[in-house]
């Protein structure tokens, strides 16, 4: 396989599906591959200025880190720095929904 900008260092995206699932109290999410197996774990942290959610794969290592650029960004980018590299690979744009609970957040994936 060929390697691209977007490649992150130690994430095997080869599956065909993949779950996310979030904690309903606490911003933490686990991705599972189809097969019940756990590719990520990831939860913000806390005492934080800026939102800042960490991943880890299956085997606890790093993998890769989310992080808000504003203070309290309800609605704005967030940046995905690989770990392994430390080089930015892609800005996340949120928008804001009164029915994202219901719906879902709404995210842009650009670079």
């Amino acid at each position: 396989m060929e390697a691209s900008n977007y490649d992150i260092e130690g994430l095997d995206l080869s599956a065909d599906q993949y779950t996310v699932e979030q904690n309903l109290i606490r911003n933490e999410y686990r991705a599972l591959d189809d097969r019940g197996n756990t590719v990520l774990e990831g939860k913000q942290k806390t005492f934080k200025l800026k939102e800042e959610f960490p991943f880890v794969d299956a085997d606890g290592d790093d993998v890769f880190t989310v992080t808000a650029q504003q203070i309290r960004d309800y609605e704005g980018q967030y940046v995905l720095t690989d770990a392994r590299s430390d080089e930015d690979v892609v800005v996340l744009d949120h928008e804001y929904s009164l029915l994202e609970q219901i719906t879902g957040a709404t995210w842009t994936i650009r670079d």
